[in-house]
């Protein structure tokens, strides 16, 4: 029976020349599907990062069995490439090739070995049908019948239960690439503590938006309490736009016109206040005055609305003008 959890793969050294069993629970989804029906194969290549695995093919090993030769082995005319790490998975116990007494031992010893379903022995029986006065010779299993139909389900759910495991061990086999991608390396712990000591610098610079801090010199603050260069890196990466651990701050990050980055910190309710506003800015900051409704720098209307200020003001001088000439001519009216 095929090893179906991860766990259970000891980590080899393994060397070039070396023949290993496959754990294929642990093969990656990219694997050949032949690789999956082959028990044995041996290393043929090894560098620091990754491992050259040969195995025989089908037609490799259908022509050995029919050389009718039980002491030759199949040629390894098959190679699949893996990482060093998911090697030391996958080939997990390393084994000698035996002396084959049989042509049954060569197939058994490379190829992966599936469960067997035992074959019933029928026996006839004759069923009256209440319908009709005919006879209906029917074939069930000899002895209990109930108790061949348990053993034969129990062995289906066995080969169910190899696939199922297949199947998940691959799908954790991608997730877990997934993660590795992303960022997965560091706890949420140090997470936390090194939002915190940005936080701090931020905050004992002063950095808003109109005094912001350079990323050169934030990192080479923050280097002297986060030690890892890669959490520290990451951090000045992911948290532009994420709320800070005191939770009423938020972390900024932007372009100056040269092009080198500034980091600041701003009020968590702003985002709210730039929506409620309709300013799509993301860096806008309410002038001083400004209240809830009133049209902001940034608003597509601001020009327009400063068009019809200026129009309104004409219209109030020439009506001012006009009503001193009005004021004038009643006048003259009066004396006269």
């Amino acid at each position: 029976m095929v090893p179906t959890t991860r766990g259970r793969a000891t980590k080899l050294n393994v060397a070039v020349g070396g023949f290993y069993k496959i754990l294929h629970a642990n093969l990656p989804p990219r694997t050949p599907p032949w690789l999956r029906s082959v028990s044995i194969a041996m290393v043929s290549e090894k560098s620091k990062l990754k491992v050259t695995i040969s195995f025989p093919s089908k037609e490799s090993i259908e022509s050995c069995l029919d050389q009718e030769r039980p002491g030759s082995n199949p040629k390894l005319d098959m190679c699949f490439i893996m990482g060093l790490k998911l090697a030391q998975r996958v080939l997990f116990r390393e084994v000698k090739i035996p002396h084959f007494g049989n042509l049954e031992e060569v197939k058994d010893f490379w190829l992966v070995k599936a469960p067997l379903i035992p074959k019933l022995e029928l026996e006839e029986v004759s069923v009256k049908s209440p319908c009709s006065s005919s006879t209906t010779t029917m074939k069930f299993g000899g002895g209990r019948l109930e108790e061949k139909v348990e053993e034969v389900e129990k062995q289906v759910i066995k080969v169910e239960n190899v696939v199922k495991a297949e199947i998940v061990s691959e799908e954790a086999t991608t997730e877990d690439l997934h993660k590795a991608k992303k960022y997965k390396w560091w706890s949420n712990e140090s997470f936390e503590a090194g939002k915190r000591v940005i936080l701090n610098i931020l905050k004992e610079k002063e950095a808003v938006a109109e005094n912001p801090i350079y990323r050169a010199a934030l990192r080479k603050e923050a280097q002297k309490e986060i030690g890892n260069t890669g959490l520290l890196d990451h951090l000045l990466k992911d948290i532009p736009g994420k709320i800070a651990p005191d939770g009423t701050s938020r972390f900024q990050r932007c372009y100056n016109a040269d092009g080198v980055i500034m980091y600041w910190l701003e009020s968590a309710d702003l985002v709210d206040v730039r929506k409620k506003a309709g300013v799509a800015d993301p860096f806008w900051i309410p002038p001083p005055g400004w209240k809830q409704g009133a049209c902001s720098a940034g608003c597509p209307c601001a020009k327009e609305v400063e068009l019809l200020r200026e129009e309104l003001s004409k219209v109030k001088r020439d009506l001012e003008e006009t009503q001193k000439q009005l004021n004038e001519v009643c006048a003259g009216d009066m004396r006269r």
